[in-house]
């Protein structure tokens, strides 16, 4: 694995994927630009229409979400809304006008692929952070003035430049900034990286980074992740991470390095609590696997509390993974592994472990995934599963994925899920159901490891709600539960002090 953290010695950063996040060693077709003057783009408040609430009204899922787990004995919370200015990454059609003049940057009208241009659309502008609306503002008027790069015109298939992707540094608040081309290369258009010099010359202090993506094809992809496909033109050089990745931080403690072609959550700010959640839901010294992992967000967020962490998805991380298990502590860093493949060819991952955690794409669970984990029997791989933190962000597959498991004898914690509503003004949700299961007697009861699934047992009979500590579950269990027990009860003798005896005058 190339080097992945920034070094004292000057960055040199490549232009493939698989080195954008470099040492001083990597091959270099680029180098950092060097930090400019401050910059004429300063990223004004969020703007929005008069009519505009600031407290958009609940999506029509969540009704319909609480009254499905309803009938179920579930009740469904709703996490606080979104708000105006939450987006954290999107991504802009760019599109030639079809009267002339200036280009059109904004998204499509339902239901068609003609532009509505952003600063008209209130589904655009509010809610974008306010720094990406100002950079959509500025690109705007950019493309206007330097009339040699053409936009595209999707009837004719002609024209340059057709979308671009703009995702903040929360920490910085400044944009990575990608310009999608309707070009093999960045020589097809020369006009291309002339522009992306401008845009860094005039408004780096607001810019994080600035990418190509080449993408010559005529289908709907907005994006082309063909390894070839994506070129560094600008950087700042970070004093953690080289190569033009955001570095994020989340509640768990840990960091991540998100380069523009992994997927990241739109609302960072809100999936934080999803991120604080999942956390909450594994019991520390767990074994966990963890299915569509993305680039790791989750899993590297377990590390601190988990004994391991096995996570897996079809599409690669590249480095962007291993550049942030890097960031974790030293003592944390060998818990937790990455394997690229499906779910369906991943369920080995399972054997040994007690904690499954789930984040599918819209569509749900893997049909063979979901067998795998209603399936019981001595030696299945999901046998020793106790414990399924699922997050969904498709509801339609998750009541159906619900039902499965609820039939095959998982009941849901605390008869209790959560919906995030991450997205102001979209009729989404993103939903986390906790489940729980007893496993068979062979296999300790409620657990995967007989000692840790007794004493949680013996602790409910008790009353006592936390699970047991790593120590603790090294001992006897009754003698633990009653030591327990007993401290609460027994009175200890009072302790009587005698006053000082009083000398007379």
């Amino acid at each position: 694995m190339l080097g992945l953290l920034a070094a004292t010695p000057p960055l040199r950063v490549s232009s493939s994927p698989r080195g954008l996040l470099c040492s001083p060693s990597c091959r270099s077709l680029t180098t950092p630009s060097p930090r400019p003057p401050a910059s004429r783009w300063t990223p004004p408040l969020l703007s929005l229409a008069p009519h505009a609430s600031p407290l958009p009204a609940p999506p029509p899922l969540l009704a319909h979400a609480e009254d499905f787990f309803r009938r179920r004995g579930v009740r469904l919370h709703a996490a606080p809304p979104a708000r105006p200015g939450s987006r954290t990454t999107s991504r802009i059609a760019v599109r030639a006008s079809p009267h002339g003049g200036a280009a059109l940057l904004g998204l499509f009208a339902p239901g068609t692929h003609q532009v509505v241009p952003c600063a008209a659309d209130e589904r655009c502008h509010a809610p974008h952070h306010p720094a990406i609306n100002a950079a959509i503002g500025v690109l705007a008027r950019e493309l206007d003035a330097f009339a040699a790069l053409s936009a595209y015109d999707e009837r004719r298939g002609d024209g340059t430049l057709r979308y671009v992707q703009l995702s903040v540094e929360r920490r910085t608040a400044r944009v990575q900034l990608t310009l999608v081309a309707n070009a093999a290369a960045a020589d097809d258009d020369p006009a291309l990286p002339r522009f992306a010099a401008r845009l860094w010359r005039r408004h780096a202090a607001a810019l994080h980074s600035v990418w190509l993506n080449f993408n010559p094809s005529r289908g709907n992809n907005i994006l082309s992740y063909a390894p070839a496909a994506w070129q560094l033109a600008h950087a700042h050089a970070d004093g953690v991470v080289a190569g033009g990745s955001l570095l994020e931080r989340f509640p768990s403690g840990a960091s991540f390095v998100l380069p523009p072609f992994v997927f990241r959550q739109g609302n960072l700010d809100d999936f934080d609590r999803v991120v604080a959640q999942v956390c909450a839901a594994v019991p520390r010294g767990a074994r966990v696997c963890e299915w569509y992992a993305g680039v790791g967000v989750l899993g590297l967020s377990l590390a601190r509390r988990a004994e391991w962490v096995r996570c897996s998805d079809i599409n690669p991380p590249y480095e962007a993974f291993h550049a942030s298990r890097e960031l974790l502590p030293p003592r944390c860093r060998g818990r937790v592994s990455y394997a690229v493949g499906a779910a369906a060819d991943r369920l080995a991952d399972a054997v040994g472990a007690d904690v499954a955690v789930v984040d599918p794409p819209r569509k749900g669970l893997d049909a063979e995934l979901r067998d795998a984990l209603c399936d019981r029997s001595e030696g299945a791989p999901c046998a020793g599963l106790h414990t399924l933190v699922y997050v969904s962000c498709g509801f339609p597959a998750l009541m159906s994925d619900v039902d499965a498991l609820l039939a095959a004898g998982w009941r849901i914690r605390g008869q209790k899920a959560m919906a995030h509503i991450l997205f102001v003004g979209a009729n989404h949700i993103e939903t986390v159901v906790v489940f729980e299961r007893s496993l068979n007697p062979s296999r300790g009861g409620d657990g995967a490891r007989p000692a840790v699934a007794s004493a949680m047992r013996q602790g409910k009979e008790r009353g006592l709600s936390r699970e047991p500590t790593r120590r603790e579950a090294k001992q006897p269990v009754l003698a633990r539960v009653d030591a327990k027990s007993t401290s609460k009860t027994t009175k200890r003798p009072r302790r009587h002090r005698e006053s000082p005896r009083k000398t007379p005058r």
